[in-house]
């Protein structure tokens, strides 16, 4: 059987899945972006005298606000209700860099590295209340790529906040960057995540994931979304 490859089509916000060849290599084109001279930038033909900053891409974006949640990104003043929601054995099993005991410093560690606009942790709470339910990262591969993970405090789960958070940071990334592919990585023995992330519009790719024992998948909602 051909593998599933994701081309994004001129005229198309999203990419599409296509039988191929195998000697096709997986690709995704952008309509009206071109690759600048500079590392780490995109150029837009319509703006060609502003070059658009990867690592400013995640500070630009706005709180996003879903039918129960606020999201926006985590300060340092987050930083203990942060590393009480985190530093649960089952979430720290989970997450490959997540240390064990997870600690202030820790805590105020990751929520540092959202200062370089490439790696964003967001903060995740019911609408006026004050309990950190979890968190939704959102990271820059490369000049085309945006990778998305999440993690919820044990006492949040079963209550559709983590697939409600996830959505509210895909629309928002889709609104402000269209012209960027929007990555998973999940283990396919965990099947809750798993099952969240084809719901959120996510369909695997066949491609293995950068951690060990992860597969791939890739936002195509015309292809998965239910």
């Amino acid at each position: 059987m051909a593998p599933t490859y994701f081309c994004r089509f001129p005229g198309s916000k999203i990419p599409t899945a296509i039988a191929a060849p195998r000697f096709f290599f997986r690709c995704v084109l952008f309509p009206g972006v071109v690759p600048a001279r500079g590392a780490g930038e995109l150029m837009h033909p319509s703006r060609s005298a502003t070059p658009l900053a990867m690592d400013q891409l995640l500070l630009s974006l706005p709180d996003i606000k879903t039918e129960r949640l606020f999201i926006r990104q985590l300060s340092l003043a987050d930083a203990e209700a942060f590393r009480a929601m985190t530093d649960e054995p089952a979430i720290i099993d989970a997450i490959h860099f997540l240390e064990r005991p997870f600690t202030l410093a820790n805590a105020e560690k990751l929520i540092g590295s959202n200062q370089d606009g490439k790696d964003c942790f967001w903060g995740v709470w019911m609408l006026g209340e004050p309990a950190l339910l979890g968190t939704v990262g959102t990271h820059i591969r490369d000049s085309e790529t945006i990778e998305i993970g999440y993690w919820f405090a044990t006492a949040a789960q079963g209550r559709g906040f983590a697939s409600e958070a996830v959505r509210g940071v895909i629309g928002a990334l889709v609104r402000v960057y269209p012209e960027h592919l929007i990555v998973a990585e999940c283990r396919p023995e965990n099947v809750a995540s798993w099952r969240l992330l084809e719901r959120a519009g996510f369909q695997p790719d066949g491609a293995d994931g950068n951690r060990p024992g992860r597969k791939s998948l890739v936002f195509a909602p015309n292809q998965n979304t239910r």
